[in-house]
């Protein structure tokens, strides 16, 4: 695994944060919460690019998550769909191009979450492990002098990948079962993303949130909904 100095400094943050949890008196009520989102993606190809020069480039990003666990440490799973994309220029000769490269992937999420935080109608959480990747789609657009020309390039890559992820993010409650989730995570693909000379690979940002249900382990009564302090 490459280990950067964005890596460096997130697993500082990870040490750092990472002591003891004062909870309230109420126990959690929910060992298992669902939580769809959306969000946006902001990728760049990294590593060896000949005489190209990346740059970010902003996508979707959307799925479902599913907690599970009590207190402080908890795991998540769940599905979702990543657009990774970058774009760039560079030289053919004397002759100048500008290129996109849109790589479409199913993710599986496998993130241990630390809560560090807690409040009774909120948290802070960090998160950190990998996400299971499936290339759907990979596509790379050249332009040059006007005209441009798209290849599918599906077949010149690497079907299967991961992604190293690290996260920060909280929940703030909305009702009794109800919570808003916003969190942002790095991602770093781990396989070739061209069939180039040189190794390249996928390196972003997804800033995600969306409402998260908490699944009660037993029904809760209905004069104490809303008013029964968040787990998370």
């Amino acid at each position: 695994m490459r280990i950067s100095r964005a890596h460096f400094l997130l697993l500082a943050i990870l040490a750092l944060l990472a002591r003891p949890v004062s909870w309230g008196a109420s126990g959690p009520v929910s060992s298992v919460a669902v939580t769809p989102y959306g969000g946006l993606a902001l990728f760049e190809l990294k590593g060896e690019l000949g005489t190209s020069t990346g740059r970010l480039d902003q996508r979707l990003i959307g799925g479902l998550s599913v907690d599970l666990g009590r207190g402080r440490w908890r795991f998540e799973t769940g599905i979702g769909y990543l657009q990774a994309g970058s774009g760039g220029t560079g030289k053919i000769g004397i002759l100048p191009y500008t290129y996109e490269a849109r790589s479409d992937f199913l993710l599986i999420p496998l993130v241990g979450k630390l809560v560090f935080s807690s409040e009774p109608f909120s948290s802070l959480f960090i998160k950190g492990g990998v996400f299971g990747a499936y290339l759907l789609r990979s596509e790379l657009e050249i332009m040059a002098l006007g005209r441009s020309a798209t290849e599918d390039v599906t077949d010149k890559t690497t079907r299967a990948d991961w992604f190293f992820n690290l996260g920060v993010g909280g929940r703030f409650n909305l009702t009794g079962e109800w919570d808003w989730n916003l969190e942002l995570n790095y991602l770093q693909s781990q396989s070739d993303a061209s069939d180039g000379a040189g190794r390249t690979y996928y390196q972003g940002f997804a800033l995600l949130t969306g409402l998260s249900y908490q699944i009660p382990d037993e029904p809760l009564p209905a004069k104490s909904r809303g008013a029964i302090p968040n787990p998370q």
